[in-house]
């Protein structure tokens, strides 16, 4: 069976680069990062919790990261906004 890369699609990470960003990991160029909103074919998402004091206090607050908030924003963005159909 082939996989999404050999049938010439590209993975891409809707978010930023939060292992660079936070923790100054550099993955190099092993994976793409884009933090707007593509023309995609299919959006895989994994699950994200609610943690008091990280994901859920508001944005700007020190120790807050938006990983739940781009959690609910994509699925909105690409159903509701797009109109495109489960």
């Amino acid at each position: 069976m082939l996989g999404p890369l050999s049938r010439g699609h590209e993975i891409v990470f809707l978010h930023v680069n939060r292992d660079l960003i936070e923790a100054g990991g550099d993955l190099g160029n092993a994976y793409a990062f884009h933090h707007d909103k593509l023309d995609i074919d299919v959006l895989f998402l994994e699950w994200r919790w609610a943690i008091d004091g990280r994901n859920t206090t508001p944005c700007g607050i020190e120790g807050h990261i938006c990983d739940l908030h781009r959690q609910t924003e994509l699925p909105t963005w690409y159903t509701v906004r797009l109109g495109t159909r489960p």
